[in-house]
């Protein structure tokens, strides 16, 4: 009889036992398999912000580059033309109009332009010399003053104070403000003229006109040249006292 009792109750373990293993198995295996797919995951979500890292620092990069200032060339205008090719090499960003200088100023609504005049002489090169600033123009001393017999000639630069003299037409109006008196221009020619071909004696002392009393305009346009330090082209603006 005792012994078999103890056959039963081993069999009895034994069956306990198989019916654990068999209820907690799938448990087990369960937890392992979510326990490694969550692991999985952070290394995963790991390599991604890494992944984003990398490329948002090459963007950077790749802005950083584009944002460096180059010279840009543009197609050569035709001589004649009046349209405006030329693309801004200092790209300057201008926060406010400037107010005309008391007495000396230059003013073409047609093309927006409101500046200071002040006096220029020659570079030592012997070159009508330019503003310092992108943003006055500047009255040649070596040309008469407004108000007196010949042509007065003022310049300034492009991009700058006269980036759209291009633009100017036949009738246009130019207004210059000096010591006190106002003297008023009606543009008669605008000239597209390469730099090797520009006569400066023309552009400075010519063609006045009637009335005996002009003013002539020059600035620069078209391509870039590094090489030169400036554009390849000029335009002139020539206009008679009205």
């Amino acid at each position: 009889m005792v012994i078999n009792y103890a056959k039963k109750f081993g069999g009895l373990i034994r069956s306990l036992i198989l019916t654990v293993l068999i209820v907690t198995a799938p448990i087990y295996l369960a937890v392992n398999i979510l326990g490694n797919h969550n692991a999985q995951a952070e290394t995963d979500k790991s390599g991604i912000e890494t992944i984003i890292k990398i490329d948002a620092t090459a963007t950077v990069a790749k802005l950083s580059e584009v944002a460096k200032p180059t010279p840009k060339q543009t197609e050569t205008p035709t001589a004649g033309t009046t349209s405006q090719t030329s693309t801004a090499y200092y790209a300057p960003t201008r926060v406010s109009t400037p107010t005309p200088a008391p007495g000396r100023y230059i003013s073409i609504p047609a093309i927006g332009v409101s500046a200071h005049l002040i006096n220029l002489g020659l570079t030592a090169s012997g070159a009508v010399d330019a503003p310092t600033n992108l943003y006055d123009a500047g009255w040649y001393t070596g040309s008469v003053a407004p108000g007196n017999p010949g042509a007065s000639f003022i310049d300034g630069h492009s991009p700058g104070v006269f980036g759209r003299l291009s633009a100017l037409g036949a009738g246009s109006i130019i207004t210059v403000g000096w010591d006190g008196q106002i003297y008023n221009y009606r543009v008669t020619s605008v000239q597209i003229v390469a730099l090797d071909q520009v006569n400066m004696g023309m552009a400075v002392y010519g063609i006045v006109g009637g009335g005996n009393q002009g003013l002539n305009i020059m600035t620069c346009y078209g391509t870039y040249l590094p090489a030169k330090g400036t554009y390849s082209h000029r335009v002139i603006v020539y206009s008679v006292r009205v």
